[in-house]
């Protein structure tokens, strides 16, 4: 199978979110395999942070999923988190 240059910049930069100057990676949008653990920002008393859960595909799961909140890396759901935290700031031009 031939790809495509955007299929492999895609593979190469996964595709990112932009809130004024600040920016994330795209959540997943397919559920993982049950049992994988995943990455959300979560509220926190410090404000957003990540937190992780593992896939039982339940309603709470595909809430989440649906929401577009699921990262598979710790990584990313701490740059979702810093974005979500800057807008509570007001940090957002």
């Amino acid at each position: 199978m031939t790809q495509t240059f955007t299929q492999i910049r895609e593979w190469a930069e996964p595709p990112v979110i932009k809130v004024g100057k600040w920016e994330f990676p795209k959540p997943i949008t397919v559920a993982p395999a049950k049992g994988t653990i995943y990455w959300v920002a979560t509220m926190s008393p410090i404000g957003y942070a990540p937190d992780y859960y593992v896939w039982d595909d339940d309603d709470a799961d595909s809430g989440l999923l649906e929401h577009h909140m699921i990262h598979l890396s710790e990584a990313a759901a701490q740059a979702h988190a810093d974005v979500l935290n800057a807008i509570c700031r007001g940090d957002v031009e």
